[in-house]
């Protein structure tokens, strides 16, 4: 019912043919309270009762959901009268999205959305899929567009939405595709949106009683500023199934105060500025037709998917071999576990606000109603024992801290026993940028960085 109302959660209706009652009596191969007549202990027997409602519901029902219900009935034709003139909005809110959403184009003509499913005359409910496109024609993706909607105060689906088939049907994903790319540990439910360019799910907006047209113009405003025109980072935006995916000559960055050093060799950082800053619908791109960059703020996230600390703008930051000095150099892991934990599952992480002190090169992690806790940023100072992990599907060793001091802090914080990981590769290169042959690595990629940029 939730899903006509939005309230109740949990309650909903299994309407049966009488004529189809006699099959599901006996196929019940378990049950729950209230379902049967009688039972014994000492062999498989039990009599179940008689009528199929009291046969089919066990345990206690939603009792609550149901009372809720008559509310939920009352408020609703209150507010918006029959159920037919709900369709009649739903329906002509549905085409003027579909019209309006498919409009949007970059400054060169190509569409900004793809959109899945409405073609002439194919039926559909109120709900809109599609993908967003950077003015190369290549798909955004869909875990990053929905952030940046949530930090607009946009509510936003984003996924497979439980429907394998259509996912498969629209997205072109064959059964092959789908079972090699969870043999990667590309998951439903994970963050992982893109490989090799391909999406793995999409956006989808649904509509309802409440949904206005200027609701969707609003929605529509929000793509054309965040995505119109915009171009992705050629090696940055996808996960690959190719583990030696190279990459270009870094471009030269200025900004307000910012004076980012890069220490690495040019193969490190992101992409040609030909793949960066062509301008759209110019074709190939020379020295002569690149535009020039200027960062208005760097913004590192020292512990994965916690929150990220903002560099001062009088600040110099380097540029490690890693990426930025400290950045994704910590991770959390559950106690006996080996995946790190992700804000999606656990929204607490959000608040545990990261501060580096660069004179004391230490982190300072911060939470709502606990002490400040100090991490040392030097390897020497921390006791390490190394582990076995898999960072966005890929095996990988880091070195757990042992402290009970941070283990306990975290566990508190987070509501789940937990510990404190890090690559001390990543420690040494940033703790020590002049010297950054220090982070002896036969690998120059960014440890903890994959798609699941949270």
């Amino acid at each position: 019912m939730y899903k006509i109302f939005g309230a109740p959660t949990g309650l909903g209706a299994l309407l049966i043919k009488r004529s189809s009652v006699p099959f599901l009596s006996t196929s019940r191969r378990f049950f729950g309270g209230g379902t049967v007549a009688g039972l014994v202990y000492d062999r498989q027997w039990q009599s179940f009762r008689h009528d199929i409602e009291s046969r089919m519901e066990d345990g206690t029902v939603s009792f609550q959901d149901i009372v809720s219900l008559h509310h939920a009935l009352d408020a609703h034709a209150r507010n918006y009268g029959s159920i037919n003139r709900v369709s009649v909005h739903v329906n002509s809110v549905t085409r003027y999205a579909e019209h309006t959403v498919g409009a949007l184009r970059h400054s060169n003509g190509l569409p900004l959305c793809r959109v899945y499913g409405h073609t002439e005359g194919s039926d559909y409910g109120p709900t809109l899929a599609f993908n967003v496109q950077d003015a190369q024609g290549r798909c955004v993706g869909y875990v990053e567009v929905e952030r940046v909607a949530v930090m607009a105060g946009i509510a936003i689906r984003a996924g497979r939405f439980c429907n394998p088939g259509a996912s498969q049907k629209w997205l072109g994903l064959d059964a092959d595709k789908i079972i090699e790319y969870t043999s990667l540990g590309f998951i439903c439910g994970d963050d992982h949106d893109l490989v090799n360019g391909m999406p793995l799910g999409a956006l989808r907006i649904s509509f309802g009683a409440m949904t206005s047209k200027t609701d969707i113009d609003l929605f529509c405003s929000f793509l054309a500023r965040h995505f119109k025109d915009y171009l992705l980072f050629a090696s940055m935006c996808t996960a690959s199934t190719d583990k030696k995916t190279s990459v270009g000559v870094a471009p030269e960055f200025t900004g307000h105060g910012y004076g980012l050093t890069s220490k690495c060799s040019s193969q490190t950082l992101a992409a040609s500025p030909t793949q960066i800053f062509s301008r759209p619908g110019s074709g190939d791109a020379t020295d002569q037709d690149t535009l020039r960059v200027e960062i208005d703020q760097v913004v590192i996230y020292p512990v994965k998917s916690c929150h990220g600390w903002v560099v001062p703008k009088e600040m110099d930051w380097a540029v490690t071999r890693f990426g930025l000095r400290f950045d994704r150099s910590f991770i959390v892991m559950r106690e006996n576990s080996t995946i790190p934990m992700q804000q999606k599952r656990y929204p607490n992480m959000a608040l545990i606000r990261t501060r580096i002190d660069v004179e004391r090169l230490v982190l300072v992690l911060e939470f709502p109603d606990l002490q400040p806790l100090e991490v040392s940023l030097l390897p020497e100072n921390l006791a390490l024992q190394g582990i076995e992990s898999r960072v966005c599907g890929d095996a990988m060793k880091v070195s757990r801290i042992l402290s009970d001091e941070i283990s306990a802090w975290l566990s508190s914080a987070l509501s789940v026993s937990c510990y404190l990981a890090c690559d001390p590769r990543l420690l040494w290169a940033s703790a020590d940028p002049e010297n950054d042959e220090l982070a002896d690595s036969s690998s120059d990629t960014m440890p903890f960085s994959g798609s699941d940029n949270d």
